[in-house]
């Protein structure tokens, strides 16, 4: 409750990024011939890391996971400069969690809160001259009278997610707990792991240089719009 309450006075009084409006699935749906031969899924995650972006990603794992059990890998292609860490920890769990494997894959950005939902993929890759950016949890105190207990609030709140970053960090790379804790310590320590790099440093387990054919396909992305629309290949 404490962190419910805390997390809901920063979001009314500090202002740390304004997300989208709304989000927008677009599904490229198989006929029943295709959908018999399919055995992977595609779904690519484009943009900030936001409540309603991970709702619909969440609903797009489970809609697989329940109409479509014969698949046999879900390959979720992530560009994102990062967003919102709780939606990323929704994220992370429900990857990890789909019974259908997930596999992570870099396709352009995976930065901050996104490298926590990247983590929830026990199979990692990434396309070449992509890169990550690990670095540590940060709020912008809006222009605004505070009072001595809010600033304790905001640091109590960084050093939660700090606390996760640090857990995602030692899950999902092979570096030293030196290294992770100047990450974490120190926006000016922020690093940058170029995808030739990344796999030497445990982020990932293999380079991939084309995007796997499936008639089967979601693109999440932001919209002003909420509407979902649903498109059938000729």
């Amino acid at each position: 409750m404490r962190r419910y309450l805390l997390y809901s006075f920063l979001c009314a009084g500090f202002a740390i990024s304004s997300p989208p409006a709304g989000a927008d699935i677009i599904s490229v749906a198989p006929d029943e011939e295709q959908l018999s031969e399919t055995a992977l899924a595609k779904v690519f995650f484009v943009g900030e890391v936001t409540e309603r972006k991970v709702a619909e990603l969440v609903s797009v794992l489970d809609r697989l996971n329940s109409e479509h059990k014969a698949l046999q890998s879900i390959y979720l292609y992530i560009n994102s400069p990062g967003g919102d860490m709780d939606s990323a920890q929704a994220a992370y769990w429900a990857i990890k969690s789909s019974p259908i494997p997930v596999i992570a894959v870099n396709i352009s950005t995976v930065a901050s809160v996104a490298a926590v939902m990247f983590c929830g993929a026990a199979e990692r890759a990434a396309f070449p001259n992509t890169y990550f950016i690990l670095k540590p949890a940060s709020v912008t105190l809006p222009e605004m009278s505070m009072q001595p207990v809010h600033f304790e609030l905001s640091r109590e709140l960084l050093k939660s997610y700090n606390e996760v970053f640090e857990s995602v960090y030692r899950e999902c790379t092979s570096l030293s707990a030196d290294e992770i804790s100047a990450v974490i310590e120190s926006e000016d320590n922020r690093l940058l792991v170029r995808a030739s790099e990344a796999r030497e440093k445990g982020i990932i387990s293999s380079e991939m240089r084309e995007i796997v054919v499936s008639p089967l396909s979601y693109t999440i992305l932001d919209r002003e719009d909420l509407d979902v629309r649903f498109r059938s290949r000729d």
